[in-house]
């Protein structure tokens, strides 16, 4: 089984980042600027493909896209009341039995608005309801220094399915 470094600065300029990794668990510590997603994006995906996901159908990419949008909403909304020009958060990616969860938490106590019906004409406001369609599970839990922003997806458990050859367990 191959493990990526632990605790690897990146370097981009851009980009202030700190990730840990254990099998089957992925941390990141972002000071989130717009070009920071595309580099997590990567991040995201190339544990997904050292956990060995790849055979599971289109679950990397909904992964993916529900991480992007989520951290996303931070960018766009979440105030540190702290220092009001932060946009800082934690990334978490876990697998448990059967599933990936997935955690954004930021400083923010505000949580995100519900999703609602929208109008043709609206720019913003189908982050939520993007994040609700493809994920099997969505939910925020506020706390007093901010709130956690997670999704689920189900995964099969490694002990009823084999992984191919090479790759490990989801």
């Amino acid at each position: 089984m191959a493990e990526l470094p632990t605790a690897t600065p990146l370097s981009p300029p851009s980009v202030r980042a700190r990730t840990s990794t254990a099998s089957g668990s992925l941390s990141i510590d972002l000071a989130l600027t717009p070009s920071a997603l595309g580099v997590v994006r990567s991040i995201v995906a190339a544990h997904l493909e050292l956990w060995g996901t790849a055979h599971l159908g289109d679950l990397p990419d909904r992964v993916v896209l529900v991480v992007t949008e989520l951290l996303a909403n931070v960018l766009d909304h979440a105030v540190d009341p702290r220092d009001a020009t932060a946009k800082n958060a934690t990334l978490l990616i876990v697998r448990i039995p059967e599933a990936l969860v997935t955690v954004v938490t930021d400083a923010d106590t505000t949580p995100p608005t519900e999703p609602h019906e929208l109008d043709d004409a609206s720019e913003d406001g189908r982050g939520l309801l993007l994040v609700q369609s493809v994920a099997d599970g969505f939910g925020v839990s506020v706390k007093k220094d901010g709130k956690d922003v997670w999704a689920r997806f189900h995964c099969p458990d490694p002990e009823t399915e084999a992984p191919p050859l090479g790759k490990e367990r989801c």
